[in-house]
């Protein structure tokens, strides 16, 4: 009888061990599952940042694209600009040039009327 009372408190103990064994075990499985889903979820927001970063590079070349065109264009502009300046500075000069030779003729005539 005491081997068997010895028996049933080892089963009891076991039992009690197993039982707690188990709670540790849904304890752990919860928290795995809850860290799992927070992985997860950090994947996702990693995924998302990197698509962002991605999208973000994209811009910029983009950007730096139409910035190196604009800058070439700009330049040529700025190039067609002087030389139609220097083309209009020679204009004015032999405009000034015909005009002092019309101002020259028309004191001439003038002299030349005076003197009639």
């Amino acid at each position: 009888e005491e081997e068997l009372s010895s028996l049933q408190a080892d089963i009891q103990f076991a039992e009690a061990e197993k039982e707690e064994n188990e709670r540790r075990y849904s304890e752990i499985r919860q928290e795995m599952e809850e860290l799992s889903r927070r992985l997860e979820d950090e994947r996702k927001a990693f995924a998302r940042v990197d698509s962002d970063r991605e999208k973000a590079v994209k811009l910029l070349k983009e950007s730096k694209e139409n910035l190196l065109r604009v800058t070439k264009e700009a330049a040529e502009t700025a190039e067609k600009c002087h030389s139609r300046e220097a083309e209009i500075s020679k204009q004015t000069e032999r405009y000034e040039e015909l005009a002092r030779y019309l101002e020259n003729d028309k004191e001439q005539l003038e002299q030349e009327r005076a003197s009639l």
